[in-house]
């Protein structure tokens, strides 16, 4: 009997895992140095986001929460791609908006409380606070925030839930806490680590047209259960245990061993 054929995982075996500040610096560097718009990589961050919310969550009414930053740029094109695609979506302002007024194309945004739409929606959207956040949410963030985390419905986040250090995971102030997080490019660190991984929910990770980093771009990576498929024994339907050899594991640390009478 031949061996069995996987089913591939859909991604790579190793992925780049930059810290806030690492992403930070690499939009600059692929805007100033590398020529590639901001309004490209926004564009195709909030078009490839709408693609991936619309597979996950199908139908309902939607409201896009939108800050005053490039996160809050980032999901006025995701909510305006699904409006002319024909999903009911409401997008509300959050803070004081100085953000392009062409990134909507002329639909439609709110200024002002979001929380009484929320009754209607069946998802929220998170496009308060990015990678760029330095310090604790505003007020009006934080009301915001706070808002959503009290609703009853599924929440997406953004590249970050609002409010998280995307260095190291930890909250400053009010944070979301999101059932699905879109991260641009790579996943963020902080959503990796512990209190950051559990406000972050399923993780996904999209291309947006970024240049190649180089090898000394970010700190971390993680690998992906296609790293562990391309290292793993194929085994035949038939065999038996004691015919495909024997597995060694040693773990732990001196401080953590524990004698027993």
């Amino acid at each position: 009997m031949t061996p069995c054929l996987p089913l591939r995982p859909f991604g790579k075996s190793v992925v780049w895992s930059p810290t806030g500040s690492e992403a930070s610096a690499f939009d600059r560097m692929a805007i100033i140095e590398s020529g590639v718009s901001e309004r490209s990589l926004m564009e195709s961050a909030g078009r490839s986001a709408a693609q991936i919310l619309d597979k996950i969550f199908p139908k309902g009414e939607i409201t896009i929460v939108v800050g005053s930053g490039n996160n809050g740029g980032d999901g006025i094109i995701l909510g305006r791609t699904l409006q002319a695609w024909g999903r009911k979506t409401k997008m509300v302002g959050v803070g004081k908006h100085q953000l392009d007024s062409g990134l909507g194309n002329g639909w439609p945004m709110e200024i002002g409380d979001p929380e009484p739409v929320f009754d209607s929606s069946s998802l929220i959207v998170d496009a308060i606070l990015g990678t760029g956040m330095v310090g604790k949410p505003r007020k009006e963030q934080s009301k915001a925030i706070q808002f959503i985390n009290r609703s009853e419905c599924p929440v997406l986040s953004l590249d970050v839930p609002s409010g998280l250090n995307s260095d190291n995971g930890k909250a400053l102030g009010e944070v979301i806490s999101a059932d699905v997080t879109i991260a641009f490019g790579w996943p963020k660190l902080g959503t990796l680590l512990q209190g950051g991984r559990s406000q972050s929910g399923r993780l996904i990770a999209i291309e947006i047209g970024f240049p190649p980093p180089g090898p000394a771009s970010f700190g971390a990576a993680v690998v992906t259960p296609e790293w562990a498929l391309e290292r793993r024994p194929i085994r035949k339907y038939d065999s038996h245990k004691n015919s495909v050899g024997s597995l060694l594991l040693v773990a732990g640390r001196q401080c953590y061993r524990h004698e027993v009478p």
